[in-house]
C-alpha cells in the first residue's frame, strides 16, 4: 500500500509593522529516499521525499510545498493513513522548527494538502480519486460611499472583528467575536436600559452579615449588579433596540429569536470552562451574521450604544 501527499510549508505569526514584512521560509536542497523504517511505531518500506523549489528571485529559493509517498509493510483502512498523515504533519512541522532562526519572524508549519492526498495499492495504479474544491467570487463594486465614512473608528469592536475573521480556529473566531458582545452589555446604553435590580444593596448587605464565611459574604455581595431580567432577555431585547431584528447568511434572512440568543450565550460558557458542546453550523448561520450586522450598525451609528 502507497500512501501519497504533499506538504504545504507554512508561516505564522511574522512582526507585520509600519516598514516592516517578516517570515520565516526554508530551503530542502536535497531529495531523500529511504529504507525500511519505522515512523510513530509503524514499519514502512520506503519512504520517497521530494521538495518542490520556487525561485522568488534569482538570489531567493524558498521550498513551497514537499511530496511525500510513504510504501506500507501492512494495509491501512482510510481512516488510519489519514490519521498517519496528520502525524507526519506535525512531525515535520517539529523538524522545522529547529531550522527557525528568528522566532520573531514567525513559524513555519507544514499543513497536508489533502485535495492531492491519495492512497493506491501499487505504485503503478492509476490515481482515481474525487475531490471536492470549493471557490466563491464575491462581486464587490467600489464607490465613494464606502471611503466616505465620517464617524469614528471603534478600536474595540473593529479589532475584535477583524481578529475574529483572521483567525484560522473556529473556536478562536468565537472568542473573538463574543468580545463584541460584551463590548454591548458594558454600554451605556445597555446599562441604561436594564436598571431593575433583583436585590437592594441594603437586603444584600444585611443577608451578607449572616455569614462568618467572608467567601460565602461576598458571593453575596457580588449579586448586587444583578437585574431582574435574566442575560439572554437583555442580549434580545437590546440587539432589537439598537435594529438587530433579522439577519442573513446564503441570501436566507432570518428573524431574531430568543432561542438563537439563548444559544450564543450557551456555546460562549460551554467554551470559557472547556465544554465540549459547540456547533460550527450554528456559528456560520447565526452568530456570524448577527455580529456582522451588530458591527455595520455601529459604523453607520457609532454613537447607538452611547
Amino acid at each position: 500500500m502507497f500512501i501519497n501527499f504533499p506538504l504545504i510549508i507554512k508561516s505564522s505569526g511574522g512582526r507585520i509593522d509600519l516598514g516592516t514584512s517578516m517570515s520565516n521560509c526554508v530551503l530542502f536542497k536535497n531529495s531523500a529516499c529511504f529504507r525500511e523504517i519505522f515512523l510513530f511505531g509503524t514499519h514502512i518500506l520506503s519512504v520517497s521525499i521530494n521538495p518542490r523549489n520556487i525561485v522568488v528571485d534569482k538570489d531567493f529559493s524558498i521550498t513551497e510545498k514537499v511530496d511525500f509517498c510513504f510504501e506500507m509493510a501492512k494495509g491501512m483502512t482510510k481512516e488510519e493513513s489519514i490519521d498517519f498523515a496528520r502525524k507526519v504533519e506535525s512531525y515535520f512541522t517539529l523538524l522545522l522548527a529547529r531550522k527557525n532562526v528568528n522566532p520573531q519572524n514567525g513559524f513555519n508549519y507544514a499543513e497536508v494538502d489533502w485535495l492531492n492526498f491519495y492512497t493506491t495499492n501499487s505504485i503503478n495504479d492509476k490515481v482515481i480519486r474525487t475531490t471536492l474544491s470549493g471557490k466563491m467570487t464575491a462581486q464587490l463594486e467600489l464607490n465613494r460611499e464606502q471611503w466616505n465614512v465620517i464617524n469614528e473608528y471603534d478600536k474595540v469592536i473593529f479589532s475584535n472583528y477583524y481578529d475574529g475573521v483572521k483567525a484560522n480556529s473556529c473556536i478562536s473566531k468565537y472568542f473573538h467575536w463574543f468580545l463584541i458582545i460584551e463590548v454591548i452589555e458594558h454600554s451605556n446604553r445597555y446599562k441604561r436600559e436594564f436598571t431593575e435590580l433583583l436585590f437592594t444593596s441594603p437586603e444584600l448587605d444585611a443577608i451578607a452579615k449572616q455569614f462568618k464565611s467572608n467567601a460565602k459574604s461576598e458571593a453575596i455581595k457580588s449579586l448586587k449588579g444583578r437585574t431582574e431580567k435574566s442575560r439572554k432577555i437583555k442580549l434580545y431585547e437590546i440587539f432589537q433596540a439598537i435594529g438587530v431584528n433579522e439577519y442573513s447568511i446564503y441570501d436566507e434572512k432570518h428573524c431574531l429569536t430568543l432561542e438563537t440568543v439563548n444559544k450564543i450565550i450557551e456555546y460562549r460558557n460551554s467554551l470559557f470552562h472547556r465544554g465540549e458542546k459547540f456547533d460550527e453550523a450554528f456559528m456560520w448561520h447565526h452568530f456570524f451574521p448577527i455580529v456582522r450586522e451588530i458591527v455595520t450598525l455601529l459604523l453607520n451609528n457609532p454613537k447607538l450604544l452611547d
